[in-house]
């Protein structure tokens, strides 16, 4: 439930701009209760130069305090999983949330 109170002070999250839905697609996410650890592991992972369809963020207090593009194979290594499979799962992921919102809103129940 989104009221429940999440433990942890940071989080990295690794994203897809996924250009067919034309949305942002969370792919993974790991949270730190220690900040100092949290952006250690953010200053190892490599950024790509150039552009990417893949970005990793540092995000504190729900604000995005860091972000860097990141390549496919650090992506996969991270999650131990094809990219295909994470963007497929997404995007399923994705489309139930919506899903369960609408029918949410449909019954009378607010969107927050």
């Amino acid at each position: 439930m989104l009221s429940e109170t999440i433990p942890f002070r940071g989080f990295i999250t690794l994203a897809f701009a996924d250009q067919v839905g034309r949305t942002e697609l969370a792919l993974g996410v790991a949270g730190f209760l220690d900040l100092t650890l949290m952006d250690q592991q953010f200053e190892e992972l490599s950024a790509v130069i150039g552009a990417s369809a893949f970005t990793a963020r540092k995000v504190v207090g729900g604000q995005v305090i860091a972000h860097k593009p990141v390549s496919v194979e650090l992506v996969e290594g991270l999650l131990q999983a094809p990219v295909a499979e994470l963007i497929q799962r997404a995007r399923k992921s994705q489309e139930q949330e919506e899903l369960e919102l609408e029918r949410a809103i449909g019954m009378g129940c607010p969107a927050f």
